[in-house]
């Protein structure tokens, strides 16, 4: 849970914001839906239709995420935590001072991967932090 506070200005009242999140838990946008893909799509990622996502893609499960490029699988990586902090400098679609990031790491194949994913304005931003 974030609060934040907003002071009135000409007139207005003051209000607090209260935004949820969960730490240790996937975004709920991610797993809502077996058929939806993170695809990749000029340089940002976006809730796509596995079927219609022609570059990279994610698809989210319960315990990993499986990697697709061109429809084709190539594999997937293991879950190994989940991690949600509330970062300030993250930009939300809201006026809201910040939004909460998620940072995934998952073992690939031969090598440890950490994602770090965020939405902002309705696009998903992922950033791979590798190891």
């Amino acid at each position: 849970m974030f609060i934040s506070y907003y002071p009135g200005s000409s007139g207005s009242r003051a209000s607090l914001n209260l935004q949820h999140f969960n730490d240790n838990e996937l975004p709920a946008d991610l797993t809502k839906d077996d058929n939806k893909m993170l695809c990749k799509g000029d340089g940002n990622y976006y809730y796509g239709s596995a079927e219609r996502c022609d570059g990279i893609g994610l698809r989210f499960e319960r315990d990993r995420y499986t990697i697709t490029k061109g429809g084709e699988e190539l594999g997937f990586c293991r879950l190994t935590s989940v991690r949600t902090v509330w970062d300030p400098k993250a930009v939300p679609a809201t006026k809201s001072l910040g939004a909460p990031v998620s940072h995934i790491t998952a073992q690939c194949a031969s090598v440890t991967k950490t994602l770090v994913l965020y939405n902002s304005k309705g696009t998903w931003y992922l950033e791979d932090k590798g190891r």
